[in-house]
């Protein structure tokens, strides 16, 4: 495929998708968390189509690194939980199409490397900070 087709989707359609959709599967009860499921799931598909074959892998690699971490830290640690019981299905596909975002993101905002690095760093630090009041029990619910 020509490098044309490494963009699958505008940006604004996949901020659109992911944040109308986790609006319906807030307000919408019953069918609504099912309908979010099956568009996002559609979505990813075809947008993985006609995307190249090293972003199709990036994205099922995507998928599958967030199903397992959202069964870790959802259900197994108990770090968070979901309205309903157990893990949305549009979950691990959704964060598949936040990542698609990062390109465009790279192109808008040009960050230079040091921010970057520094923003890197900070997130990391944050985390272990975060993990070791978890595992103490004293994690305030703001932190979360």
């Amino acid at each position: 495929m020509s490098e044309s087709h490494s963009r699958p989707a505008p940006a604004w359609t996949l901020a659109a998708l992911v944040v109308i959709g986790l609006w319906i599967d807030q307000h919408v009860p019953g069918w609504g968390q099912h309908a979010v499921d099956v568009v996002v799931w559609a979505a990813l598909l075809f947008w993985m189509a006609r995307s190249s074959r090293d972003t199709r892998t990036m994205l099922m690699v995507c998928v599958g690194w967030a199903t397992a971490g959202e069964v870790f830290l959802s259900l197994v640690w108990g770090l968070y939980d979901y309205r309903l019981p157990g893990i949305p299905l549009f979950v691990p596909p959704a964060h598949a199409l936040v990542l698609l975002l990062g390109p465009w993101l790279i192109e808008v905002y040009r960050l230079p490397r040091g921010l970057l690095l520094f923003i890197g760093v900070t997130n990391l630090l944050y985390a272990s900070y975060s993990f070791t009041l978890a595992l103490r029990g004293k994690r305030p619910r703001l932190l979360l």
